[in-house]
């Protein structure tokens, strides 16, 4: 894949023209080492991926080599976050009431744990039809398309809204909050899941963490870029949280820190490569305490009651 489009000095979180160029050689199962870079605004602390892929390049590579199939080998330790984030992000006591919408809701791990809590209604988002298929297979609530395609379908609002690392991906984060904003009923909240741009293994691992994963990743966020994003399109940052991301990236960091970083072109793993990810997903689940690698922001829109 090739970046065409040129660097901008301009930040794609808060618009100040103070970015410069700060890890020259991201390590990702989606590029060569040096293909993109990742600069860093100054007066946000955020990041973006340099040069930026134009659309057609993304949805080319979308359609031709990004899978969920590594995340399918972890679903246990997936639903086990996904209770996490429903026990932060919604109110204690009877849930009955309520309505959750998991925008990039993948196999619908959330939905199957938010209905297991007796919400009302839970509902997915999910751009990749694979996914959504299987999603709806066993009699799940997933549309396949954009927030925006959905928003005009299914306006009725909910009262938590999730994206588990999804707007690092978003082109128009403008767009996708505003309409998230619409969708958010009064009183409820939106909880976003993104790699935390100023974790300490960041600094550590320098290239080799594991979260960049340029170029699908656009937008590398810390709470300052984060808040500012969201204070735009008419949030208000109610609470945050660090907390370690999922033993795929622990185990993607420490390869690539060797330089056996696997490529997304590889073949699936065989039995003892499954075996070798799920005994990791075990052990490596304390680090969901320990670490940083991964930034929860609940937000309540600051114009609705």
């Amino acid at each position: 894949m090739s970046a065409t489009n040129p660097a901008t000095a301009k930040c794609a979180l808060c618009g100040a023209s103070d970015v410069v160029d700060e890890i020259a050689r991201p390590a990702s199962t989606y590029a060569a080492r040096g293909t993109y870079r990742i600069g860093t605004c100054a007066a946000c602390g955020g990041g973006q991926t340099l040069p930026r892929p134009d659309e057609s390049e993304l949805e080319a590579f979308y359609a031709r080599d990004y899978k969920y199939d590594a995340h399918v080998l972890i679903a246990g330790e997936k639903r086990w976050r996904a209770r996490r984030i429903l026990e932060e992000a919604l109110p204690p006591g009877n849930v009955s009431s309520l309505r959750v919408l998991d925008l990039g809701c993948m196999y619908g791990y959330l939905l199957e744990e938010a209905r297991a809590r007796g919400v009302k209604e839970a509902v997915g988002v999910e751009l990749s039809p694979a996914p959504a298929k299987d999603a709806q297979a066993r009699g799940l609530d997933v549309f396949c398309g954009t927030i925006e395609a959905f928003a005009v379908n299914r306006p009725e609002p909910f009262d938590l809204v999730v994206a588990q690392h999804v707007l690092e991906h978003v082109s128009d984060l403008g767009s996708f909050l505003d309409t998230a904003n619409k969708l958010v009923a009064p009183g409820g909240q939106l909880c976003i899941c993104v790699p935390n741009f100023d974790a300490r293994a960041r600094r550590l691992f320098k290239e080799a963490w594991g979260w960049y994963q340029v170029p699908v990743h656009l937008h590398h966020f810390g709470m300052g870029a984060m808040s500012r994003l969201l204070g735009a399109h008419g949030f208000e940052v109610s609470k945050q949280i660090r907390r370690g991301g999922d033993s795929l990236f622990v185990l993607l960091t420490l390869l690539q820190s060797i330089g056996r970083a696997p490529s997304s072109e590889a073949l699936a793993p065989g039995f003892v490569g499954k075996a070798i990810v799920r005994t990791a997903s075990a052990m490596l689940r304390p680090y969901y305490f320990l670490g940083d690698d991964e930034l929860v922001v609940m937000a309540r829109p600051s114009h609705k009651a």
